[in-house]
């Protein structure tokens, strides 16, 4: 199955490199995959604590069909599409907090679990642990700014939905070493794969990673 060229393993690395806010020379020349961009049009969300969309249901509301197949339509593709993106921002949102509290010193957090499986769960895993085992820490994480830049159906994992093409904009928010210096934490471009999980709500399931100079790159 061809995905972006970065194998599996080097995908993962180049989400704790880019995190770090190291430039990997790999990961910044890495050329976009050939994507088929169904839903073109982009979203914009800053959640932040006090909003309640900082952590929406991730379950269709009781008038839309959970939708349990590949979408046929342009407006079944919608209405995942826009599940699967507030799946993705509450998971990120939660992600955050553990990064900010300096990562992980052990399996991946219960409340974490719920939102990832397969491959995206070993490198949420492998991100936390990175940054608890450099003493790194992120600020400002409310300064995240998640764009939608539209989705995908091509190269998709067998178990896949729909795939969403989004941009994690760091470039507010602070990464500080252990030594204490501070930067601007990456910008991060994210093709995400979802798979509805055991209770019925969508997981991300794989996802590859380029870091980007600004989400309009």
């Amino acid at each position: 199955m061809r995905h972006h060229p970065l194998t599996r393993a080097a995908a993962g690395l180049a989400v704790v490199v880019a995190l770090s806010g190291c430039q990997g020379g790999d990961v910044a020349n890495t050329p976009a995959p050939s994507i088929s961009p169904i839903l073109p049009t982009a979203v914009t969300t800053t959640p932040t604590p006090d909003e309640p969309s900082a952590t929406p249901s991730v379950m269709p509301t009781s008038s839309s069909p959970l939708i349990t197949s590949r979408p046929t339509t342009s407006a079944d593709l919608e209405t995942l599409a826009a599940e699967a993106e507030q799946l993705y921002i509450e998971y990120k949102t939660l992600r955050l907090k553990y990064e900010a509290e300096g990562g992980i010193d052990g399996p991946l957090p219960e409340d974490l679990k719920k939102y990832v499986a397969g491959f995206e769960s070993q490198s949420a895993e492998a991100v936390l642990k990175d940054a608890h085992q450099a003493g790194s820490h992120l600020e400002l994480t409310e300064n995240l700014r998640f764009v939608r830049l539209g989705t995908f159906m091509d190269n998709l994992e067998p178990e896949s939905l729909i795939g969403l093409r989004m941009c994690d904009d760091g470039s507010k928010v602070v990464h500080v070493s252990a030594d204490g210096t501070r930067r601007p934490a990456a910008i991060l471009r994210h093709w995400s794969e979802f798979a509805r999980g055991p209770e019925g709500t969508l997981q991300v399931i794989y996802s590859e990673v380029e870091r980007v100079s600004s989400c309009d790159a």
